[in-house]
């Protein structure tokens, strides 16, 4: 029953995961840009 369980939740795990090293990655970008528009 857990290892059943565990096989259900890691797709989700996954994406969480996924969803903030995303979120990460468009905070680093949007920052670059920004710093990129300021040394203009």
């Amino acid at each position: 029953m857990i290892i059943i369980n565990i096989i259900l939740l890691m797709p989700y795990i996954t994406f969480k995961i996924i969803y903030k090293f995303y979120d990460f990655f468009k905070i680093l970008l949007l920052s670059v840009n920004f710093l990129k528009y300021i040394n203009k």
